[in-house]
């Protein structure tokens, strides 16, 4: 999956943010509290979103914590603007571009009243954009896709690759670990590392691919090497 363009409005520090161009491997470098890991947070907010519509907002703790200190005033043609927009656009201009709009009613602030596609983006070239409810909807998303390929453009899983396999690492911090992952990916800690270097070096072609992707990373990378336990199987 390769996101080429990231717009998000409102959200935390990200007032009114925008990145364009993005290469395959980049880094974020500034100091603390800079909104460093906000952008990351945004992509775990939206991939949360997509599958726990109503638990989201709550999950990442309320309206309050989510909408920047001074957000800016959105311009949509909607009567009520919304409270938040994200936009990310993938390799072969596939998106995901939506508004969020809170609940006005007392004691319901934290919850997600409405989402709407943000029909400002994107262009007339791109084909009619996909409802936000029925991304992670697998029949109407194939649909979508399908129509998407009938008109002669590319499709390289994007959809799937952020949504079921979208997650943030936290090394050594499990603490900062929000949900549940399946032992057979690796954990947002990396706690199960050695087993997961170790399964794919069972492979020896995905072996050899790994170690290759390695050296194009970090150039001083020379190999590496998994030995695993005969008592217990343990990488």
């Amino acid at each position: 999956m390769r996101i080429k363009k990231i717009q998000i409005k409102n959200f935390k520090s990200l007032v009114d943010f925008e990145l364009e161009d993005l290469k395959p491997f980049c880094a974020f470098v500034g100091p603390n509290a800079s909104g460093k890991s906000n952008i990351f947070e945004a992509l775990e907010f939206t991939n949360f979103t997509l599958k726990y519509l109503y638990e989201a907002s709550t999950f990442f703790g309320g309206k309050n914590n989510l909408l920047a200190f001074n957000p800016i005033l959105l311009q949509t043609d909607d009567y009520f603007p919304p409270d938040m927009i994200f936009s990310y656009e993938f390799e072969d201009k596939i998106a995901i571009s939506y508004q969020i709009y809170f609940s006005d009613y007392p004691g319901q602030e934290d919850k997600i009243e409405r989402i709407l596609n943000n029909d400002s983006y994107g262009n007339e070239e791109e084909m009619d954009s996909i409802l936000f409810h029925n991304i992670v909807n697998n029949i109407s998303r194939a649909e979508h896709v399908e129509n998407w390929i009938k008109k002669g453009n590319r499709y390289n899983d994007d959809y799937e690759q952020f949504i079921d396999n979208f997650s943030r690492l936290f090394v050594g911090k499990s603490q900062l670990i929000r949900t549940n992952q399946v032992q057979s990916k690796l954990t947002a800690d990396a706690s199960n590392l050695s087993f997961i270097i170790g399964k794919i070096f069972k492979d020896l072609n995905k072996g050899e691919d790994f170690i290759e992707w390695l050296r194009i990373l970090i150039p001083e990378f020379k190999n590496i090497e998994i030995k695993q336990s005969n008592i217990d199987g343990s990488f």
